[in-house]
């Protein structure tokens, strides 16, 4: 079966969830006919590949995961080096050694032909920036708006977990302010001071007085004497 057909017959599609993996998985999926729900969408720490990997039994075409043991048959498209040799039942489209490089989505393009170009540059311009544009998979993308698309797609994927997000915020909590100490002037210094002492409250803040208890008496006199 070539590799357009398997990519139509295989029971799920499993894009990477970079933008040039969800390119690649929005350009497969439009070709068959479904929708963005019906793609499987692995959460962070997780890959299809291993002996028991999280995919639903039947055949997959997995998407710019890289090309490494599979344990479904179905498809592999990707563009990095190949880490494995495909099985009996399965079949590799690679772009690995390509000049000018390519990426997943632009291979995708290739066996999808009537898919936007535009979806093709999305997931070229993530990997490889303006570069991409000389790819024919991408021609006559505009290329303003597949900039400023590009980060976008790729900014959920730096945005923390449920569990990490909450242990940033109990972590970054200001810590409890510490007892505050007595003062002098305190009710307890003052229930402390020695017999006789005057009391610090009592004389903060006033103005020294005279014998005859006026505040201004005694500075008056001191003005008076000096002139």
């Amino acid at each position: 079966m070539r590799a357009a057909e398997l990519l139509l017959a295989v029971d799920v599609v499993v894009p990477h969830t970079d933008a040039d993996g969800l390119s690649s998985g929005a350009l497969a999926l439009r070709a068959r006919g479904e929708a963005a729900a019906d793609a499987v969408l692995l959460g962070r720490g997780q890959t299809p590949f291993g002996d028991d990997p999280p995919l639903p039994q039947g055949s997959a075409a997995v998407l710019d995961w890289g090309v490494r043991p599979l344990a479904r048959p179905g498809l592999l498209v990707d563009h990095h080096a190949p880490e494995a040799e495909p099985r009996a039942d399965q079949l590799v489209v690679s772009g690995y050694g390509e000049w000018p490089e390519t990426t997943t989505a632009a291979l995708v393009r290739r066996l999808v032909s009537e898919g936007p170009a535009w979806l093709a540059a999305v997931g070229a311009v993530g990997d490889l920036g303006d570069a991409c544009f000389v790819l024919p998979e991408c021609a006559g993308a505009p290329r303003t708006a597949v900039r400023r698309l590009v980060p976008l797609v790729n900014a959920p994927r730096r945005l923390p977990t449920v569990r990490s997000a909450k242990r940033s915020r109990s972590s970054s909590r200001a810590p409890r302010r510490a007892p505050r100490s007595r003062t002098r002037g305190s009710p307890s210094s003052r229930r402390h001071a020695p017999s006789g002492a005057p009391s610090s409250t009592a004389s903060a803040g006033r103005r020294p007085t005279s014998a005859t208890g006026s505040p201004w008496s005694a500075s008056r006199r001191g003005r008076k004497s000096t002139r």
